[in-house]
Parts: structure tokens; C-alpha cells; sequence
């Protein structure tokens, strides 16, 4: 699970559907992708708009991506 999104999620009050909308997908897709059963290698293009929904640095995402991969 990609808890990295759950608490970015939570810290802008948002819920996984209102997400899903931002980034012009289903609610079912995104939660596959916090959930770590989708976009396994995150695109580049996912973690822009990611951090364009959550209003943050493009680097947090490369590096909460990061850590994900390894376990952390």
C-alpha cells in the first residue's frame, strides 16, 4: 500500500473519488493505485499530476515513490 498517498490524501481532506475526479479516472483505479495493485512503476506522467492534485513538490512524489519501492 502506498501510504504516502493515503496521508497526502487525508492531509488535503480529500476523499479517494475526489481524487479519482482531479486526475480524470475512475475512483476504482485510483484506489488500485494507493492500494499498489496498479501503476506498479508509477509513471512519470502519473507522479505530475499526482502532485498537482495534492499541491506538492513533483520531487515528493519521485521520493515517497522511492522509499515505496524499496519497502519504506
Amino acid at each position: 500500500m502506498r501510504k504516502y498517498l493515503k496521508q497526502l490524501r487525508d492531509n488535503k481532506g480529500m476523499s479517494q473519488h475526489s481524487v479519482a475526479d482531479s486526475l480524470g479516472c475512475y475512483q476504482s483505479y485510483y484506489s488500485a493505485i494507493e492500494n499498489g495493485n496498479r501503476q506498479r512503476d508509477m509513471s512519470y506522467s502519473m507522479m505530475e499530476k499526482l502532485a498537482a492534485v495534492f499541491d506538492v513538490p513533483i520531487q515528493t512524489i519521485i521520493d515517497a515513490e522511492a522509499k515505496y519501492k524499496i519497502g519504506g
